[in-house]
């Protein structure tokens, strides 16, 4: 485990399994996801559009994750109802108001059952 943590793509592995299980979860309940970045370089890894509901998703291989500022600019620009940071943990917290923290699990249940 310790030679996996330490790889050099295992951030990136991480996000493509996510946004890979998300997607096909998700696309059959009728959200659509888009990757987004703007003209300074700010991204969101995916960005989940259902009628006028907007949810933005962070991948990070970590369990404390810190959201830059670029993060809520981006969420402002975007008028996004929700963001959530999915860990590779099963939790769910609050960072802040509208911003959450969970296991990817923890993620699509919320999404299927209360969205």
């Amino acid at each position: 485990m310790e030679e996996l943590y330490g790889h050099p793509i295992i951030g990136s592995s991480w996000e493509s399994f996510c946004i890979e299980n998300v997607l096909i979860v998700l696309n059959n309940a009728g959200w659509q996801g888009f990757f987004i970045r703007n003209s300074n370089g700010s991204e969101i890894d995916l960005l989940l559009v259902k009628g006028i509901k907007k949810i933005a998703l962070e991948f990070k291989m970590t369990v404390t994750p810190k959201p830059a500022k670029s993060f809520y600019t981006l969420f402002k620009e975007l008028a996004i109802n929700e963001a959530w940071f999915i860990i590779p943990k099963d939790e769910k917290y609050k960072i802040k108001e509208n911003v959450y923290v969970s296991g990817i699990k923890e993620f699509i249940q919320y999404c299927l059952n209360k969205l």
